[in-house]
């Protein structure tokens, strides 16, 4: 563990979610085929989600219909 850095490794079912930050920002587990998991994030629009695959995306939460 590097100084300063929270890490959980944990098995998730499709339907499982974690909370994070005390529920500022929810992940859920929608799917899971082979090698590739569908994900969704929920968070205030503050907080920067980042992907990292080869190219770096950045999105600003939409807001939840």
């Amino acid at each position: 563990m590097v100084d300063g850095i929270s890490q959980l490794t944990i098995d998730v079912r499709p339907g499982e979610h974690l909370i994070l930050d005390g529920g500022r920002i929810v992940v859920d587990l929608l799917e899971k085929s082979g090698k590739v998991a569908k994900l969704r994030v929920t968070a205030p629009r503050d907080v920067l989600i980042t992907r990292e695959e080869g190219v770096r995306q950045e999105c600003h939460t939409a807001p939840v219909a």
